[in-house]
């Protein structure tokens, strides 16, 4: 491999860019890099070296000199964007562990690794298949990066070191993650081509042996040929360490070292990986396991992990009871035991020169001493991971909250299951800290888990949650905690997310099932969002709250979620009519008064909120209709005798035949104005909420329309400027008649209530947004026909055209409208073709706009409604339901019972009541009557066992799987309910 070294003295003495978290950090030294290793690393100095066998050399005299061979690597030929450091080390014995501590933390700005993997094994090339090469890629990258961990290997370009670095090249170029540590540590005297020509002087060879590595390495590497007993280095590494030994061309001299280095971490548990490997992994495992370090071994990877995993099935299979002591230790020193291993190294290995007596040793030692440290991977199905063996080896030296933590990570519910079952729970909040975690993951199945054994969300702190949230406004456009409050007060009608604010220092949350549901609402997570809802004491209320949320939150985000949340918002629909049906089905009278008490969170009753959030689906359901009727009818007769109706049409028939004089007229639109404005002031919320909500409902801008009109022209013809000019009596007049207009259309709502008229009258309103989208394009081309026309008209060149305002806008607007329903105009013309060019051409072009507007336009508005008509007439009985309860929501809780002009005494009755008892202007809940709290508790467990059998019956509940005693004290619990 051709790579280049580049010297360190670029970086700046007091400032130093992290290349690993995007930051610059503050280096509180003043030795740069350079100094630094200049002053406690140290070469070999080696003045004479003895021959060795194969080719190498090992020092005969040695010494120490200063450190001069360290910097950065480039390699040539590969595209990187960073600069491998390297430094060239010997052990000298003085602090050098902990100054190689130093220089990767202080200088490479390495972060703390809480696991390192250890990775050991070929060191050649290796037999394995693509999928093998491909899983262990997979599962070491996973291990790693969910654990912030380490993976140190020997360095080279060959072997396992080699896989480990393709697996980062492919990691780095999937997730474009940089924070990765992949650290190589070789002997210095098997890389390639820098043992070169050192002279015996000291200072001379100093001098030397830096301009000989840096020139080689520059300049000739990419040409030579490393010898058998040398290797490169691998490209995708991030940080080399070279160990230096006083030796050339002999292999495993970093072995202790590296060992040694990998132990000095405080409080990092080291986990030894072996994939295939030779002799010297056989050592390097026993001295591993000699030292407590777990070791995973990858069978059928190729020899040394073969043999392993062969002895470690042979135990399994001879001694299956291994725990017992007694019995492992005399299977141990059987004689058929030692044989088994010798056998595998001779089928493995054959006549390649491995020492069989000391390699059975120390595998024999192993499988006695350390079996407990040994995890054996072997993958016999698609599901097996790699990463889930290394957990299971880490797991056997961390503690009991780290191993959960990982299991998490790895999100593997087995080993999760293993962990707790091992550990006996001295207090329960000691999973305080991996429950929050795994809301943070949305691991559904992790939450139950620890809800099993015994974590509360009723201790997760009002600061976590928030940290929660800010990590969700971002996504949907709200810009910070302020804004989500208000907007959050805005769809319930209480303020149970006051608690929140940092004013009232509360630690826990009070509803903590609440707020984490709305937290996974806006995270748009609906698995998250099922979980917690069945965990919810309201099940019926918090389905109409998310469906709420859910589309109150669609204009947050970009137009590809949108889709998402609506989808969302139904399946919450769905689930409450799928509850409401239930409990009707069960309890008529329960049913009804669950619909109507009023909701702690929510701040009004279900229907109510229900109608509020535009639900039409559930208010088309039997029981909300039900409801609705009861309240509608109240104690009226639903059939009256014949005699009753004759007499009341008798009435009916002379009304039209009442003559309104001007100040009957004149009070009945001021007792509508008064009534409209009793209906602004009792809404609730801020005046900007009031005004928001009320001139939301189209009718209500109607009924201001009208009286503003009617208001108007009263005024202007009291005015004395009406006595003499025409004008303001035309003024006058046409604020009287689009008054009148006005008032007429407000007819229309009382089409609401008839089952046909009622969704013609929806058809209506949703074709008036189709013609606006049609009359955009149309102007688009009324425009360019017009003026084109105009300016081909028939008028001399050297006389004027007339521009003013009224000839403009009737050529260019009156003349190309009224040709789209027919009107040509013929009859202004000469003819249909005449002589003249440009009455040619206007008549072509009119042509063309004809057919473009009279076929193709007309065409499509008519497509469009017909588009429009089937989508409410298929769901007609819907809409009308829907629109019968507004009729309901707006007279049962708005109006008084006299109709105007009589409604003006129930104003000052309100009025006065309102300044002698100062009793507020306030909407009622819409209920029958209040009932006391212990029926409310037991009306909302019954609720709440409905829900659990609805789930239950659906398969939906995987957190209820009760057995049959559960589900009788269930049946009970209704029954002492329903007492």
């Amino acid at each position: 491999m051709a790579y280049k070294i580049k010297d360190s003295k670029h970086q700046n003495t007091k400032m130093i860019y992290n290349k690993h978290s995007k930051e610059d950090y503050i280096i509180n030294h003043d030795l740069t890099e350079d100094d630094f290793i200049r002053n406690v690393f140290k070469h070999k100095y080696c003045k004479n070296f003895k021959r060795q066998p194969k080719n190498s050399t090992i020092c005969d005299e040695n010494g120490f000199v200063p450190a001069t061979d360290f910097g950065r690597l480039t390699f040539v030929g590969k595209h990187r964007d960073w600069l491998a450091p390297f430094v060239r080390i010997a052990d000298n014995g003085v602090d050098i562990y902990d100054n190689i501590k130093k220089l990767m933390k202080e200088y490479w700005h390495i972060h703390d690794p809480q696991i390192i993997i250890s990775v050991t094994g070929g060191a050649k090339k290796l037999a394995l298949s693509s999928e093998q090469r491909e899983f262990i890629k997979l599962g070491l990258m996973r291990m790693a990066t969910i654990s912030k961990a380490w993976i140190v290997t020997g360095g080279t370009d060959q072997g396992v070191m080699q896989l480990c670095g393709e697996a980062v090249a492919d990691h780095r170029q999937l997730t474009g993650d940089e924070n990765f540590v992949l650290l190589g540590i070789a002997t210095w005297g098997v890389i390639s081509g820098i043992n070169r020509g050192l002279s015996a002087n000291r200072s001379e060879q100093n001098k030397l042996k830096t301009m000989t590595f840096k020139s080689y390495l520059s300049q000739q590497i990419c040409t030579y040929k490393a010898s058998p007993e040398q290797v490169g280095l691998d490209c995708n590494h991030t940080h080399f360490l070279l160990f230096d030994d006083g030796t050339t061309g002999k292999f495993g001299g970093e072995i202790k070292f590296r060992a040694t280095l990998e132990a000095s971490f405080p409080n990092v548990t080291v986990v030894c990986v072996l994939i295939e490997g030779g002799p010297g992994s056989i050592k390097t495992v026993y001295e591993a396991l000699c030292k407590s370090t777990p070791v995973v071994i990858i069978d059928k990877t190729g020899r040394a992990a073969n043999v392993f995993g062969d002895v470690w099935q042979y135990i399994q299979d001879a001694c299956p009871e291994y725990q017992c002591s007694e019995e492992y230790a005399k299977f141990c020193k059987s004689k058929e035991f030692i044989s088994t291993i010798r056998k595998r190294l001779n089928v493995y290995f054959g006549d390649d020169g491995l020492d069989v007596d000391k390699a059975s040793s120390d595998i024999h030692l192993s499988f006695k001493d350390y079996l407990k440290w040994i995890t054996v991977f072997t993958k016999t199905s698609a599901i097996d991971r790699i990463d889930v063996a290394i957990m299971r080896g880490v797991t056997k030296t961390i503690p009991f909250i780290n191993q959960l933590q990982y299991a998490l990570e790895l999100n593997h519910l087995p080993i999760g299951k293993e962990i707790l079952s091992n550990h006996v729970l001295q207090n329960s909040s000691d999973l305080d800290q991996v429950l929050f975690h795994a809301i943070e993951l949305k691991n559904v199945a992790y939450l139950e888990l620890l809800l099993e054994n015994g974590a509360d969300f009723n201790r997760i702190k009002v600061e976590e949650f928030l940290r929660l949230i800010r990590k969700c406004l971002p996504k949907c456009k709200i810009l910070n905690l302020h804004k989500f409050y208000s907007f959050i007060e805005n769809l319930i009608e209480t303020d149970c997310f006051t608690c929140l604010r940092g004013s009232l220092n509360v630690i826990y949350l009070p509803e903590p099932v609440f707020f984490l549901f709305t937290y996974a609402l806006l995270a748009k997570n609906l698995e998250l969002s099922c979980f917690f809802l069945k965990e919810c004491k309201q099940y019926l209320s918090n389905c109409l709250y998310a469906y709420r949320l859910l589309h109150a939150i669609t204009g947050f985000f970009e137009y590809c979620e949108r889709k998402r949340l609506v989808m969302m918002a139904s399946h919450f629909e769905n689930k409450a009519i799928e509850l409401i049906t239930s409990c009707w089905s069960s309890s008529v009278e329960k049913t009804e008064e669950l619909l109507v008490i009023k909701v702690s969170n929510l701040g009004s009753s279900a229907i109510d909120f229900a109608y509020n959030s535009k639900s039409r689906h559930f208010l088309a359901t039997v029981p909300a209709q039900h409801v609705f009727k009861k309240m509608w009818y109240g104690d009226l007769k639903l059939s009256n005798s014949y005699s009753a109706v004759v007499f009341s049409c008798f009435f009916f028939f002379t009304i039209p035949f009442l003559k309104f004089t001007k100040g009957l007229h004149s009070k009945y639109s001021d007792s509508l104005s008064h009534q409209e404005l009793r209906q602004l002031v009792i809404a609730n919320g801020s005046s900007f909420q009031k005004a928001t909500s009320y001139f939301k409902d189209f009718w209500n801008t109607i009924d201001c329309l009208a009286i503003f009109l009617f208001m108007l022209g009263f005024c202007i013809r009291f005015c004395k400027v009406a006595e003499s000019s025409i004008f303001v009596k035309e003024l006058c007049q046409v604020s009287y008649v689009f008054s009148f207009i006005a008032y007429f259309l407000r007819l229309m709502h009382i089409c609401y209530l008839h089952h046909k008229l009622g969704p013609k009258i929806i058809m209506i309103a949703m074709m008036l947004s189709d013609i606006l989208f049609f009359i955009v394009i149309l102007f688009i081309f009324m425009i360019s026909c017009g003026v084109a026309s105009y300016s081909l008209a028939e008028i001399p060149f050297h006389s004027h055209r007339n521009l003013s305002f009224y000839a403009v806008a009737n050529n260019v607007l009156f003349y190309p409208y009224f040709r789209v329903y027919g009107e040509l105009f013929v009859e202004e013309n000469k003819g249909v073709f005449s002589g003249s060019f440009r009455h040619n051409v206007s008549i072509v072009l009119l042509m063309f706009y004809m057919m473009i507007t009279n076929v193709l336009l007309l065409n499509l508005l008519i497509a469009m409604f017909g588009d429009t008509y089937q989508k409410v007439q298929s769901n007609a009985d819907t809409y009308w339901k829907t629109q019968l309860f507004g009729f309901l929501y707006e007279y049962r809780r708005c109006l008084p019972p006299p109709p105007p002009p009589f409604v003006i005494i129930c104003q000052c009755l309100y009025f006065f009541e309102h300044l002698v008892y100062r009793k507020q202007f306030v909407f009622e809940p819409m209920s029958f009557n209040s009932i006391s709290e212990d029926k409310k508790w037991r009306l909302l467990e019954w609720e709440r066992l409905c829900a659990r059998n609805v789930l239950r019956r659906n398969g939906c509940d995987n957190n209820m799987n009760f057995d049959d005693t559960v589900v009788q004290s269930d049946f009970s619990a209704t029954a002492h309910i329903n007492a």
